[in-house]
């Protein structure tokens, strides 16, 4: 079995894509065209910063790739937010994630540089 033979047909729980404060390999039509091309059958798409869904369903569109949407509950979109993760399902997110850069652990390992500015990003020691 091959590593192309593993990829077939799976989904992508974590994918993300430019535009991002943090660089990405390539944008969202990019990535659907990619993991479509992969044999991958579908993606999930996070950000850490926004909701995903209406940029999932305009790569989605443009591609056919069953592109979807989340929402990561970090500060930028008001931590544990209900609010916000119903606009999100109702938008069509199909994955709601505890925080990342916010989270107590991150903030602790990064001195809390991680969420202020995205130029700060620092994962690990630093």
């Amino acid at each position: 079995m091959s590593a192309s033979d593993l990829v077939n047909g799976a989904v992508d729980l974590y994918v993300h894509s430019n535009p991002d404060l943090l660089p990405r390999r390539t944008d969202d039509i990019g990535l659907a065209r990619e993991s479509a091309t992969a044999g991958v059958a579908a993606a999930i798409h996070r950000h850490h910063y926004c909701p995903t869904a209406e940029r999932s369903k305009i790569a989605q569109d443009a591609t056919g790739f069953l592109l979807h949407g989340a929402i990561l509950l970090n500060d930028s979109v008001g931590g544990i937010n209900p609010t916000a993760v119903d606009l999100a399902l109702r938008d069509g997110a199909v994955w709601i994630g505890l925080p990342t850069l916010s989270a107590a652990a991150m903030r602790a390992q990064t001195g809390w540089r991680a969420t202020r500015y995205a130029k700060e990003l620092a994962f690990g020691p630093g």
